[in-house]
């Protein structure tokens, strides 16, 4: 999947990140994904659940590389190739921006 349709089928704000793994050019981030805030939502689902998003193909990435306590996703974009993935670290209290290069995207869902 491109990262433009991505954006466009999946709303990700106050959605958690939980996990980042970066190695050999490919970047997986595990979400705690808020399903209640997706169109296609229905009260029968859980309100959140973990899914991966894996970037096979990563050409820059600059973002965390240890361990992370549940960033709050405030808000993402993408122009030019590049996705940046804006969070709030709420146990530092700090305001970062994830950016990654690149141009697909794969989803590893459980529920969505």
């Amino acid at each position: 999947m491109n990262i433009q349709d991505l954006l466009i089928k999946y709303t990700f704000h106050d959605s958690l990140i939980e996990y980042i793994k970066y190695e050999n050019n490919t970047l997986v981030i595990t979400i705690d994904f808020c399903l209640w805030m997706q169109d296609d939502y229905d009260n029968t689902q859980p309100e959140t659940d973990l899914i991966k998003l894996i970037f096979p193909d990563v050409y820059r990435y600059d973002g965390p590389t240890d361990d992370i306590d549940s960033y709050s996703i405030l808000k993402t974009t993408y122009n030019d190739g590049v996705l940046i993935i804006s969070v709030l670290d709420d146990y530092n209290n700090k305001y970062l921006e994830i950016i990654i290069e690149t141009d697909t995207v794969m989803i590893e869902k459980n529920q969505i």
